[in-house]
């Protein structure tokens, strides 16, 4: 599994432009995006996230090689931020369902 994290800042007047973004971004996933949160730091509210899990780091490549990964890109670019990117790779994971 491979874990992306997408962090931006944006200012309160576009958080819910980011919102309805991802909330439609997310309706038609890459096929091997096994689960994407966005969240909203509560230390900084102008801190966002987009947290996205990977089967594996090489279907990320093959969708960033798609140009599917652009997507989150483009939607904190258009609430007028300018994200960073960093991937990792996970070591262990617990789930409780």
């Amino acid at each position: 599994m491979y874990v992306t994290v997408l962090m931006g800042y944006v200012s309160r007047e576009n958080w819910s432009t980011l919102q309805k973004a991802f909330a439609e971004a997310v309706r038609h996933p890459p096929k091997d995006l096994l689960h994407s949160v966005l969240v909203q730091s509560v230390d900084d509210p102008m801190q966002w996230q987009i947290i996205s899990f990977w089967s594996s780091y090489e279907a990320y490549q093959a969708a960033e090689a798609n140009k599917q990964t652009d997507t989150c890109v483009q939607l904190f670019c258009a609430a007028g931020s300018t994200p960073t990117r960093r991937g990792y790779r996970v070591s262990e994971r617990f789930s409780r369902i």
